[in-house]
């Protein structure tokens, strides 16, 4: 029986730090360079602590209701990218784990996520999406234990049942293979057989 590894979406199997950071500067215009700088440090999804409030048409806007927005557009999910390698490391996980996407986001957001996930990762045994919740925002509903969670954000590693927690975070510049690295080293096991 394989062991189950659930992965994080945003942050850990694509760059949603970029997406956003990108879709902000073509709708919002240009953040000053301590803005930059904080926008991938951020411990929220919306970034709320790191971006300033918007005024648009004398209609104040939050930077949540803004990466709300972001989140659930069609433009965020044209803008991800995956190589054939990335994708590649994916499916040979799939061959060594139980591989669950675990994710939280609006309903559009998870409902897109979905078909994004089942349309460019066939492979994987189930995507699990929980409802964006303003009080509670963590994934301790979800049964892990036995399992492996990546995952980006301290709160959803420290609440988990999982048996192994994993704090990654992929940068703009990291493939996947930095998460299989990470796998092997933290998790203390071969994640991926090499191929002759």
């Amino acid at each position: 029986m394989k062991i189950k590894l659930f992965l994080d979406f945003d942050n850990v199997i694509i760059n949603s730090d970029k997406i956003i950071y990108d879709m902000y500067r073509k709708y919002y215009g240009h953040l000053d360079k301590e803005v930059q700088r904080m926008f991938f440090r951020s411990n929220s999804w919306d970034y709320s602590t790191e971006l300033p409030v918007i005024f648009e048409e004398n209609d104040k806007k939050s930077a949540s209701d803004i990466i709300e927005t972001f989140y659930k557009s069609d433009d965020f999910f044209e803008r991800i990218e995956m190589s054939e390698e990335d994708r590649g490391y994916l499916a040979r996980l799939s061959e060594e784990f139980d591989l669950y996407i675990c994710t939280i986001g609006t309903q559009g957001n998870i409902s897109k996520k979905t078909k994004w996930c089942r349309t460019n990762l066939p492979f994987i045994s189930q995507i699990i999406g929980l409802q964006l919740d303003p009080f509670e925002n963590t994934k301790e509903l979800i049964d892990m234990s036995g399992g492996i969670l990546v995952d980006d954000k301290k709160t959803n590693l420290l609440t988990s049942s999982a048996s192994v927690k994993i704090k990654y975070h992929r940068g703009s510049s990291d493939t996947l293979l930095d998460l299989v690295i990470a796998l092997e080293e933290e998790a203390g096991i071969k994640a991926i057989k090499k191929t002759s």
